[in-house]
């Protein structure tokens, strides 16, 4: 990360913390992405809580992030399985923040299972959870009457603008990825499965770069949606795959199996 970028997202986390700080100050565990830039997110949240822990997720660790963070707070192992116990998630939180008010950080619900005992047997007080993840967010709405607040990042408004670079950064890494082939991705057949925010962004910008874009959702207002947008939508996964040159699964479901590749050009 640039210098100077680094400055100006740190100038930007500053202003956000002075705006909202409090004397209350809760404890925090941050699952994160540990990327390069992560280091000054921890410490913003820092300024505004007392971080306990922070599980990093492990496909995404940045080796000098994570050097940063080590000199900030607790560092530990994220392992869905043992956050799903609710034996294990407590002794846990008992270990990292005992007795204190906490707040929860989450990229990808995995405070979810154990939610419930966390928050009737917790030596503190569970405030709330923060959820990043539309993927994460329906964990924690499956257990139906939630048992702390959740405050879902995904479904920000503030949110949108992100989701439309994250589907600029996806077309753009599907196209270096088959220039470095040889090939080129104009002129194919293309196959968005997902038609949520960052998958219409994938679609629309597919279609500037004069793909035939084929839309598939399990989601029939979504695919009304992608229809009205001038789309062709397909009425099953295997229709919308066959002979896609290229698939983009922007969705936290299930979208592919091994017999779909079947479908597709070679």
């Amino acid at each position: 990360m640039e210098d100077f970028e680094r400055a100006r997202v740190d100038a930007y986390f500053r202003r956000i913390t002075t705006r909202f700080a409090t004397a209350r100050r809760p404890s925090a565990v941050l699952i994160t992405h540990l990327l390069a830039d992560r280091p000054l997110f921890v410490a913003a949240a820092a300024r505004l809580s007392t971080v306990a822990a922070v599980l990093p997720k492990p496909k995404s660790i940045n080796s000098r992030a994570l050097q940063e963070i080590i000199q900030m707070a607790p560092c530990d192992t994220l392992d869905r399985k043992r956050l799903a116990q609710p034996d294990e998630l407590i002794s846990y939180l008992e270990t990292r923040a005992a007795g204190q008010d906490l707040v929860l950080l989450d990229v990808g619900g995995y405070f979810a299972p154990a939610l419930e005992d966390a928050c009737a047997r917790f030596s503190g007080r569970v405030l709330g959870v923060v959820e990043d993840t539309e993927n994460g967010l329906r964990r924690y709405l499956e257990a139906g009457k939630l048992p702390c607040p959740v405050f879902s990042v995904a479904r920000s408004p503030l949110k949108d603008p992100e989701d439309y670079l994250v589907g600029q950064s996806v077309v753009f890494s599907a196209e270096a990825l088959l220039r470095g082939r040889g090939d080129i991705l104009h002129g194919r057949r293309a196959c968005v499965i997902g038609f949520g925010k960052i998958g219409s962004s994938v679609a629309r910008l597919l279609h500037a770069k004069h793909l035939q874009v084929t839309v598939y959702d399990t989601d029939a207002v979504r695919m009304t949606q992608a229809l009205a947008q001038g789309f062709r939508t397909a009425s099953s996964s295997t229709d919308a795959l066959a002979g896609a040159g290229v698939v983009i699964c922007a969705t936290g479901n299930l979208a592919l199996r091994a017999d779909d590749f079947a479908r597709l050009a070679n």
